[in-house]
């Protein structure tokens, strides 16, 4: 413990009326209240102390958690639409493999009726 932390807790506990100075010559002989045995026995800094730690760890709960959250909604979105281009693509060239098929039946029938044409053009 430093001697500023010292000084912070005797003016604490000075004025909480915990402590008390027996003889004011020495600096640092103090000496306990009533007050100040009562707080011990309760633990009274202990749970004070506690508190902080337990509200620390709230708050960074109140921040961490919905911070994750967005990562993870975000990180699933962005799964999601890559998985809905990729089911897009997929029947798209479907559709384009459709398409060339009939473009190639298309043309073998046009040649045929050509083909049919050109016969009875001889033939008559």
């Amino acid at each position: 413990m430093t001697i500023e932390e010292y000084e912070l807790l005797k003016m604490s506990l000075f004025e909480e009326k915990e402590v008390f100075r027996h003889n004011p010559k020495y600096k640092l002989g103090l000496n306990s209240t009533d007050k100040g045995v009562a707080s011990f026995v309760n633990k009274k800094y202990k749970k004070k102390n506690e508190d902080i730690i337990i509200n620390w760890v709230k708050i960074f709960v109140q921040i961490v958690v919905p911070v994750l959250a967005l990562i993870v909604a975000v990180l699933s979105l962005t799964i999601k639409l890559d998985s809905l281009k990729m089911q897009s693509d997929k029947e798209l060239q479907k559709l384009e493999n459709i398409m060339q098929e009939q473009k190639l039946s298309i043309e073998k029938l046009e040649m045929k009726t050509k083909i049919l044409r050109n016969r009875k053009k001889k033939y008559f």
